[in-house]
């Protein structure tokens, strides 16, 4: 594995905090980084922020900053968490997270799409992906399109605005237009008693293993990504499982199947010992280390080729956007420094790999 070049995006005065994007490459051979970039505040989840935007026009070996492609409305709290995808259509589909202020003093976390049919020069009008209002959490880069044309994301739902006070659980969300209409799952994934996790399932991902077959990860407080099923087309899951090949803190993976060999790629904070650190169940924020990148040639069924992308004491690394470019691995992360009033959400890592 080759690092070809790096671009760090900093909190500063102006900006306290640039986290979780996604990753598009345009018709032009433009490559688009739209991320959450934090206007006010200290940098927390629900401080001000909109989506922006960086680009490259050399295959990301260098990289401009733009402007900003979506701002939050007068009565949100601000919009996070991008997904990027781009159709079979040719349309780019966009999907973000609005929050605002509930009348009870909780926060409403809610997604919306939009799409773009001239190469995100401009936006159609945001669309509502459920109801009703609550606190839901769908990852940045989580959007995917499944053999059968059908667009597909899966999200946690903390089952009220508050979402400290509730374990999470995970709902599988589709549209079968285009992203115009969204319908979710008749049966949620609920976490069991036996299970033994406080937080619940969070921040789930989805990818598809064979036509109707599904396979879905969890953050878990648990020690372990867990693990379910779907052989229906999302309408079923199994009960979720420890995914022992990526012990983890309570932070989330990425997960991507690889167009130019079929493989199945992760990038998880692997915390087995073989990497010489030592972490408690519960780790903290700087604990979101050490960050390992492997490969899976049979579907998932096992891992290895694991290699080292990032393990600075005192930093953590996190939600990770991978993408594919003409041969190179593409990865956008938070990468910051976890104390004296910094967090490792703050500063945003661009990476370009080749030869893994």
């Amino acid at each position: 594995m080759e690092t070809l070049a790096t671009f760090d995006i900093v909190a500063d005065a102006t900006n306290c905090r640039h986290s979780e994007g996604s990753f598009v490459t345009l018709k032009n051979g433009r490559l688009l980084y739209i991320y959450t970039r934090y206007l006010a505040g200290r940098g927390g989840d629900n401080d001000s922020a909109d989506l922006a935007c960086c680009f490259s026009d050399d295959g990301g070996m260098t990289w401009q900053m733009g402007d900003v492609l979506v701002r939050h409305e007068e009565e949100d709290m601000n919009i996070m968490s991008v997904s990027l995808l781009r159709l079979t259509d040719g349309r780019i589909l966009m999907l973000y997270l609005r929050k605002r202020h509930a009348a009870d003093g909780s926060v409403y976390c809610m997604p919306f799409c939009r799409w773009s049919s001239d190469e995100a020069q401009s936006w159609s009008e945001p669309v509502s992906c459920l109801q009703p209002d609550g606190y839901h959490v769908v990852n940045n880069d989580r959007l995917v399109q499944l053999s059968s044309g059908r667009i597909a994301f899966a999200m946690s739902y903390h089952w009220n605005g508050r979402r400290t006070h509730n374990p999470a659980f995970a709902i599988y969300c589709y549209s079968d237009d285009g992203g115009a209409t969204w319908q979710q799952s008749p049966n949620p994934v609920f976490p069991s008693m036996e299970s033994g996790t406080v937080v619940g399932w969070q921040e789930p991902g989805i990818v598809e293993l064979a036509p109707h077959e599904l396979m879905m990860w969890l953050r878990t407080d648990l020690g372990y990504q867990y693990l379910t099923f779907s052989h229906d087309d999302g309408q079923s899951w199994s009960n979720p499982r420890p995914g022992l090949p990526f012990r983890s803190p309570t932070a989330p993976m990425s997960l991507k199947r690889d167009p130019t060999d079929n493989s199945l790629i992760a990038i998880w904070d692997d915390q087995r010992p073989l990497w010489g650190n030592t972490f408690e169940r519960y780790a903290q924020m700087s604990d979101r280390r050490p960050l390992v990148i492997a490969r899976s040639r049979d579907n998932g069924k096992t891992w290895g080729e694991h290699q080292l992308l990032e393990n600075e004491p005192g930093h953590g690394y996190c939600y990770i956007a991978i993408h594919f470019h003409e041969g190179k691995l593409l990865l956008g992360y938070c990468c910051g420094f976890h104390g004296n009033g910094h967090s490792c959400l703050m500063d945003t890592r661009i990476r370009v790999l080749k030869n893994f």
